[in-house]
């Protein structure tokens, strides 16, 4: 069987994905018996040449509105039921506060501790400061176990892209 391992050839490629209006965004082949096939291997294939050689990254891109969330929900579904392991990463530009303003873990934070984790009986958050150069790598760890990492949005960082866009709509 081949390994999820391969050249860095796939690097060069993109593609840009159509959200139709009833949701389906990848179109089978003629005869094709798996409409996800292609896009699923395509997404599988690591890019060796980046600064992401740890993690797979594959970005999708687009505007607001224009279906990536759908896109990567549909997408993590997928892998999910094949039984392949895959995570995500939501990027945003904005400056926001994540945490809950006046909770423990904020004050803690406030008060000078990085990271600060939070860990409840089903999830553990950790918060740390983005110097915008480290975050992937302090990332890293966590994804050890994933064939593939979705990145909702991050244009600009390592890895691969899909772009997302939708029809003008009359």
């Amino acid at each position: 069987a081949p390994s999820h391992r391969n050249s860095s050839a796939s690097c060069a490629r993109s593609a840009v994905v159509s959200s139709a209006t009833d949701g389906k965004y990848l179109q089978s082949p003629v005869g094709a018996h798996d409409p996800w096939h292609g896009i699923l291997h395509w997404l599988l294939l690591p890019c060796a040449t980046t600064a992401s050689r740890v993690m797979n990254l594959v970005h999708i891109v687009g505007r607001k509105n224009h279906g990536k969330t759908t896109l990567i929900v549909e997408l993590l579904g997928e892998f999910s039921r094949r039984g392949i392991p895959v995570g995500s990463i939501k990027h945003s530009p904005h400056v926001h506060e994540l945490d809950t303003i006046g909770k423990d873990s904020y004050r803690h934070r406030v008060a000078g501790a990085a990271p600060v984790a939070v860990i409840t009986a089903g999830l553990v958050g950790v918060y740390f400061p983005n110097d915008g150069r480290s975050a992937l790598a302090k990332l890293t760890p966590l994804f050890d176990s994933c064939r593939l990492v979705l990145v909702e949005g991050y244009v600009d960082g390592p890895g691969r892209k899909i772009e997302v866009w939708r029809a003008a709509q009359e």
